[in-house]
């Protein structure tokens, strides 16, 4: 094994509490930050059409697996109402929301510890995140304390597209001059990590921080681990 891909969200990251206050709260800021800026909407209403516009682009994004990033998606649903809002207004407004979301994110007890023994073991590092918004996840990994660590951070809001789509596996191992079977992808995620990581040639390792993926159909990962600090020895055997 020569260079490891992380996932970030449930993997290298972990949620300090519940979603749901901090998404309404989130929403909440982004509809006060475009009354502020002078977009004539309605404050409240507009912040529960958001987060109704929120719900429906992460489901179809899991179903397409395209990555049309929040940016173009707040500015088309203020499009599509007749508010005159331009690219630094939507920028402001998500910039609001993303504040919030990412004070509900911290790094995983054991992610730099473990990132810090891999790098001394000559092991490569990268990160590829599945997120709508590509300055969002840089300064998630940034606060994290894990981009000193890493040789590049890859996106799908960067990428058009999400994983499993092979085309962000691939943007990932441009970036190295490795041959598939010498990287192994870590993550939470069985239909997107490991499935993706699979069909890419990856050795795949699934960490199971918040386990979503138990049917029996999921496909089955080279390892599974439940905490990062497994990860530098059982690498250390492959």
């Amino acid at each position: 094994m020569r260079a490891v891909l992380f996932d970030l969200g449930d993997t290298l990251i972990c949620p300090a509490g519940p979603w749901d206050p901090v998404i309404a709260r989130a929403c909440a800021a982004l509809s006060e930050t475009l009354c502020q800026r002078g977009i004539p909407l309605d404050c409240d209403s507009f912040s529960s059409e958001f987060a109704t516009a929120l719900r429906a682009y992460y489901a179809q994004r899991e179903t397409s697996l395209e990555e049309p990033t929040t940016f173009r998606m707040l500015h088309e649903l203020l499009a599509s109402k007749g508010y005159p809002a331009g690219d630094d207004d939507v920028r402001a407004a998500l910039d609001a929301l993303y504040a919030i979301t990412r004070s509900n994110w911290h790094a995983a007890e054991d992610a730099l510890p473990a990132l810090r023994a891999l790098r001394e073991r000559g092991l490569r590092l990268g990160l590829l995140s599945n997120a709508g918004d590509d300055e969002d996840v840089h300064i998630l990994a940034h606060e994290a304390g894990v981009t000193p660590f890493l040789d590049f951070i890859v996106t799908s809001a960067q990428i058009g597209f999400r994983k499993p789509d092979l085309r962000t596996f691939r943007a990932a191992l441009a970036h190295w001059n490795f041959s598939p079977g010498d990287v192994a992808m870590i993550g939470d995620r069985l239909d997107a990590d490991v499935a993706g990581g699979k069909s890419a040639g990856l050795f795949t390792v699934w960490i199971t921080l918040n386990p979503l993926d138990l049917r029996p159909d999921a496909p089955q990962p080279d390892l599974t681990i439940s905490s990062l600090n497994q990860l530098p020895a059982l690498l250390a055997d492959h």
